[in-house]
């Protein structure tokens, strides 16, 4: 509760008028009230999965940001009819965070094991994700250096998909350079 009252004092000062609950979950979320989307932020995604899984409201559109577990909150948001709409890397100092808009729907959505790692968002010149895979560039290479043999095959995985993001991301970015240069009348040398 300190952190809600933190919240209501901030919120109050900058004029906001707003009710507030403590609840389990969307537990605290009053039939009456007029929410059209919803905040879960700064969790695990496994507790955010168990949030989402026992959502008695009307509501359908959240955004999310999972402190861990991204994928497995991915595949279960794609399994049980959500929609991921974006699904975009930003930094804050030295910290990356994965934030995706959801919205349940009727519609089953496909992804790759690809898109589902990294989203579609992420390629069209954020350069927040271009450090996020450089980070993960050098996590993974540093782990393959002390790691056992037997162990080394997921993580190489990881990294070849590190790898193919790279490469997407270049290719989408040199395009949107090309485009750029072409619009503002920079000719090519």
């Amino acid at each position: 509760e300190p952190s809600l009252s933190k919240a209501v004092k901030l919120l109050s000062s900058k004029g906001y008028n707003f009710d507030y609950a403590v609840a389990d979950g969307l537990g605290g979320i009053k039939p009456e009230y007029d929410i059209k989307q919803a905040v879960i932020a700064g969790m695990g995604g496994l507790e955010i999965i168990k949030i989402l899984s026992v959502n008695n409201t009307n509501l359908k559109k959240f955004v999310l940001q999972p402190q861990n577990n991204e994928l497995k909150l991915k595949k279960y948001l794609i399994k049980n009819g959500y929609q991921i709409l974006t699904d975009t890397i930003v930094r804050e100092r030295h910290m990356f965070y994965n934030i995706m808009a959801v919205e349940k729907t009727d519609k089953i959505q496909k992804l790759s094991e690809f898109e589902l790692r990294f989203g579609d968002s992420n390629f069209a010149g954020n350069m927040d994700f271009l450090e996020y895979l450089n980070y993960l560039n050098v996590k993974f290479t540093a782990m393959l250096k002390t790691m056992p043999t037997l162990k080394k095959l997921k993580v190489k995985k990881e990294l070849n998909y590190v790898k193919k993001a790279y490469k997407k991301w270049g290719k989408i970015y040199e395009t949107n350079v090309a485009i750029s240069k072409n619009w503002y009348g920079v000719k090519k040398t």
